[in-house]
C-alpha cells in the first residue's frame, strides 16, 4: 500500500469520496495511487489538504528521483514522461 492510499483509508474514505473531495476523476486517482500518474502541483496541494499532510512531504512522495537513471542532463524523462523507477 502506498502513502497516498494509506492516507486515504486512515481517514475512512474510498477513491470515488476522495476524487470527488478533490474534484478529480475516480479514475485519475486510482492512477496517481499506483504512481503511473504524476498530478499537477495544483492536485498535490489539494490532496495534501484533504489527506491532512504535510504538502512537502507528498510533493517528494510524487515527484521521481533526482538521480533516475532515465533522466537526460537536463532533468529530462528520457521516455518523453516522468517516471516512478524503483531503485
Amino acid at each position: 500500500m502506498n502513502l497516498i492510499e494509506m492516507k486515504r483509508k486512515q481517514k475512512g474514505l474510498s477513491q470515488a469520496e476522495l476524487a470527488r473531495k478533490c474534484n478529480i476523476n475516480q479514475s485519475f486517482l486510482s492512477r496517481i495511487e499506483s504512481r503511473t500518474k504524476i498530478p499537477s502541483a495544483e492536485i498535490i496541494n489539494i490532496l495534501a489538504k484533504e489527506l491532512n499532510m504535510c504538502k512537502m512531504e507528498l510533493y517528494s512522495y510524487c515527484s521521481p528521483c533526482i538521480d533516475c537513471e532515465f533522466l537526460d542532463n537536463n532533468g529530462n524523462c528520457l521516455y518523453g514522461k516522468k517516471c516512478f523507477t524503483n531503485k
